[in-house]
């Protein structure tokens, strides 16, 4: 599966860099689209009769699945010098980087706004997933690479997800406050299977899940991280924390091995498009 990432390195004025701005970015970011690409620009997307639309795409069009499936994710990465806003878009979209590029690159000198107070917004640099640079000193130095999830020729069948950002899930109807491998499984099968079906040029089809696929033990290290996010469509607050820490699987087979991989660059669970389930493979060597 094919995909475009910019990380993108930025400051905000007077504001510290440990802080999670991901969601304030993406309002800015969404913004500066509609203004470039919204034909009509008055109108809400539901009354638009314009399909072709980049911002629809992005932002609007959920495909009768809700937010969690949308064509990007906006992730802050740790940093200590700088701010690292990383943006991952995936679908026919990736083909035309112009249009993801440059609402991008108009954050800079836009105002965050933090308790009342505009604060401005200085990008110093965004690099690709292959850490070549794109864009620096206001010019745009080099196109971004499209890169590909690498599955490999073989598989760990003893491997550690560690979480890097709250794993938010359903199971029974309630909010997952402990780790329940049927719903992970499950859950990782239905976005890595959507996202291909939606998003993947190859047409690559997942098989059906494996019994054998729910077979392995586990032991899992997770505390509850409460995160919060902004909304300013529906001016108000919202928690959209999860479990984070790490899990170690033994004995996995092939089918979740490679879902994981998937799952690796598409992240898992509630909130996906925030950021949210990013987690990274470790091998464990016994």
């Amino acid at each position: 599966m094919d995909y475009i990432k910019l990380q993108v390195y930025m400051t905000i004025e007077d504001l510290p860099n440990h802080l999670d701005y991901s969601s304030g970015i993406r309002g800015i970011w969404g913004r500066n689209l509609k203004k470039l690409f919204c034909l009509q620009r008055n109108i809400d997307c539901k009354d638009c009769e314009f399909t072709n639309c980049s911002y629809l795409e992005l932002f609007e069009k959920h495909n009768n699945t809700g937010t969690d499936f949308r064509p990007y994710i906006i992730y802050q990465e740790k940093h200590s010098s700088c701010i690292q806003m990383n943006f991952t878009f995936f679908g026919e979209l990736i083909h035309q980087y112009e249009k993801l590029l440059l609402p991008i690159i108009q954050l800079n000198d836009k105002y965050y706004f933090f308790k009342g107070q505009k604060k401005t917004i200085t990008i110093h640099s965004i690099k690709d997933s292959e850490n070549n640079i794109v864009y620096k000193d206001k010019e745009i130095i080099n196109n971004p690479k499209i890169s590909s999830i690498d599955l490999g020729k073989d598989y760990e069948k003893d491997i550690m997800v560690k979480f890097e950002s709250p794993l938010r899930m359903k199971y029974n109807n309630n909010l997952m406050k402990e780790f329940n491998k049927e719903a992970f499984v499950k859950n990782l099968y239905r976005r890595v299977s959507f996202m291909l079906d939606q998003y993947d040029s190859s047409q690559n089809k997942l098989m059906n899940l494996e019994e054998s696929s729910f077979d392995f033990e586990y032991s899992a290290n997770l505390r509850w991280y409460e995160k919060k996010r902004q909304s300013l469509r529906q001016n108000q607050k919202m928690s959209i924390g999860g479990l984070i820490g790490d899990i170690i699987f033994k004995d996995i087979n092939q089918q979740l091995y490679y879902l994981l991989k998937l799952g690796e660059v598409l992240h898992i669970g509630k909130q996906s498009s925030f950021g949210n389930g990013k987690y990274i493979l470790m091998p464990l060597n016994y």
